[in-house]
């Protein structure tokens, strides 16, 4: 029994030794702040990235836009959009949508801002305000009753 009371008393002495003259504080404190500077570090990463992820949904300022971005998110729900698929969103864009130009480059657009979105949820999320800001009386009403 008192040798490892020995051993204890010891292994307590060379720790105080350590701390007190042999810059066990500072040794400490260091790996302290390295690693709060480092879960720091990692919150503005992640919102970083989400701001990134999200960045060309968020630049969508036309409504129809994202209209053909929601349509490109549901057909991306089963996986990759199939040419038909495709066909019948371009289709729609024309004949609903209005949009006789373009009707390509703003298809691509959508499908890569989808691509980025990751979650159709998070996709609607940021396209929603812009649509519920122009509905029409209307349609709001419309709206309301689904």
């Amino acid at each position: 029994m008192p040798f490892a009371a020995a051993i204890c008393g010891a292994i307590v002495t060379g720790l105080m030794y350590w701390l007190i003259w042999g810059r066990g504080l500072e040794y400490i404190e260091h790996r302290w702040t390295t690693a709060a500077t480092a879960r720091r570090d990692a919150k503005a990463r992640s919102v970083s990235q989400e701001r990134q992820r999200m960045a060309a949904l968020r630049s969508i300022n036309d409504p129809r836009d994202a209209a053909t971005a929601l349509m490109v998110g549901v057909a991306q729900q089963r996986g990759e959009i199939t040419p038909e698929q495709a066909t019948a969103i371009e289709r729609e864009m024309r004949d609903v949508l209005n949009l006789s130009n373009d009707v390509t480059c703003r298809l691509s657009f959508a499908k890569f801002g989808m691509g980025q979105a990751g979650h159709f949820e998070d996709a609607v999320a940021e396209l929603a305000p812009l649509l519920r800001r122009t509905l029409t009386p209307t349609e709001q009403q419309d709206y309301l009753v689904y």
